[in-house]
């Protein structure tokens, strides 16, 4: 039977009763908060607070692991925020798409964290900036 990889390299624990250090427990927990962001209605900063503290640690996560969350990241920024995200279980179906775009330092750290994941050969994106310049282009 083939085995999904570790999510975490180079890490020995001395024996087997002990766990691993706080900061790979909370590395685990922001990692699987943005894969699965979307079961649990997280407040944008918060999902940003979980990425800045994955990329703050990078290393100690298997490489295809940290770029499936780095892709889950980026989707969970881009999508239009909603009245009531995060706050409670509002329905999103009937809740009210806000107009404000979300704020430049969320904008500027997705467009980041875009650019680093083209760097990496982990695919292209495309941002508002690539739709505009490709409506110029077919008026």
């Amino acid at each position: 039977p083939s085995f999904e990889k570790p999510y975490l390299k180079g890490l020995s624990l001395e024996d087997d009763e002990a766990l691993p250090p706080f900061k790979v427990r909370l590395l685990l927990v922001c990692a699987q908060l943005l894969i699965y962001y979307q079961r649990f209605d997280l407040p944008k900063d918060c999902i940003k607070a979980c990425y800045d503290f994955v990329k703050e640690h990078e290393g100690l996560l298997e490489e295809s692991y940290r770029r499936k969350v780095t892709l889950e990241y980026i989707k969970a920024m881009k999508e239009d925020p909603v009245v009531g995200e995060g706050n409670d279980k509002t329905d999103k179906s009937t809740a009210v798409n806000k107009d404000d775009g979300g704020s430049d330092d969320e904008d500027e750290a997705v467009l980041e964290a875009m650019l680093d994941a083209e760097a990496g050969g982990y695919g292209e994106f495309e941002d508002d900036f690539d739709e505009i310049e490709g409506d110029e282009v077919a008026g």
